[in-house]
């Protein structure tokens, strides 16, 4: 049996595609793992933010200074893949892709989920959703 600890008790999170604007998805995650007093480092993932709600923003997840337990996936679907192959090396324990537009969109939605379970099953990343 996986050890799920890294996506329901993680020691640090960091967020690919957290917004400073609070009405996008990325900003209503982060915001609330900001309201939710989560414990541990906490670094937003975004391109061209330098800082995002006080937090220093990093372009990418290479940059984050440590190894994150928990990453979470927050882009459009065609840049998800890019974001699980950030995951690998930067040594993340888990990821979270909160996304639409996979298996419940088609055939080549259904092909693009079935990518992110080999990349998963291949680096032993534990992956939750799309």
């Amino acid at each position: 049996m996986r050890n799920i600890t890294p996506l329901v008790a993680p020691r640090s999170i960091a967020v690919i595609g957290a917004s400073a604007n609070p009405t996008k998805s990325g900003g209503v995650l982060f915001d609330n793992l900001l309201k939710g007093n989560f414990q541990g480092p906490l670094y937003p993932i975004n391109r061209t933010a330098k800082e995002i709600m006080g937090k220093t923003a990093y372009p990418t997840l290479a940059d984050v200074p440590e190894k994150v337990d928990l990453v979470y996936i927050v882009l459009p679907q065609q840049h998800v893949e890019d974001a699980v192959n950030q995951c690998v090396p930067a040594g993340a324990r888990a990821a979270c892709i909160i996304t639409a537009g996979f298996s419940e969109a088609g055939p080549k939605g259904r092909g693009d989920e079935e990518r992110l379970r080999e990349i998963a099953d291949t680096s032993g990343l534990l992956l939750a959703g799309p």
